[in-house]
Formats: structure tokens, C-alpha cells, sequence
């Protein structure tokens, strides 16, 4: 396999006082990256929330009235993207229409 452009590592010595516009550019890049493979994580954090979890962060978003049905549903982080505004309203019997915004982050 070839070794692309865009996978070659730049060398990390510092730049020139005299260095282009350009190499400034590409240095910024460099020193950036480990910041974009974090942004682009493909498992958000939540996800790995146990019921314990959840029922604290529902407690910091002021949402606190809701713990007992999250526990007793036993919803944890693996299962919050899946909480639609339906089951939310008709499932959980989460009435406010701006708390299950809340909840639905």
C-alpha cells in the first residue's frame, strides 16, 4: 500500500519566523487532529450510562421528578437515543412537553 498525502505525518519541528502563511496553516492542522478524532468519537458516552447514571443526569438537568420512572424502566444510557417523544408522552407519562425536549437532549 501507498502512503497518501493526507496520512503522512508533517514533521513537528516549530516554524520560521519566515514561514509562508501556508506551512503556518498546515502546522495549526497538525496540532488540531487529536482534537477532531475526539469530536468524532463513533460510540457517544452516554450510551455506556448505567440506570444509576442516567438517573443522576436527569436529577443535574433539574429533571429529578422523573428518576423513579427511568429506574423502575430500568432505562439506562444504551437505550436514550431510542426515547422518542411518544414514548416519552404516552409510555413514561412525561407530560410537559418542554421536560421531554429536556430529556431528548
Amino acid at each position: 500500500l501507498g502512503t497518501s498525502a493526507a496520512t503522512t505525518a508533517l514533521p513537528s519541528a516549530p516554524v520560521s519566523e519566515d514561514a509562508s502563511p501556508r506551512e503556518d496553516n498546515l502546522q495549526e492542522e497538525a496540532e488540531a487532529e487529536p482534537v477532531l478524532e475526539e469530536l468524532f468519537d463513533p460510540e457517544p458516552v452516554y450510551k455506556s450510562w448505567s440506570v444509576d447514571v442516567v438517573a443522576r443526569w436527569l436529577v443535574s438537568k433539574r429533571l429529578g421528578k422523573y428518576e423513579r420512572t427511568f429506574r423502575a424502566q430500568q432505562i439506562g444510557g444504551d437505550v436514550l437515543e431510542d426515547l422518542t417523544d411518544e414514548v416519552l408522552r404516552d409510555q413514561l407519562h412525561i407530560g410537559i412537553w418542554g421536560d421531554r425536549r429536556r430529556i431528548m437532549m
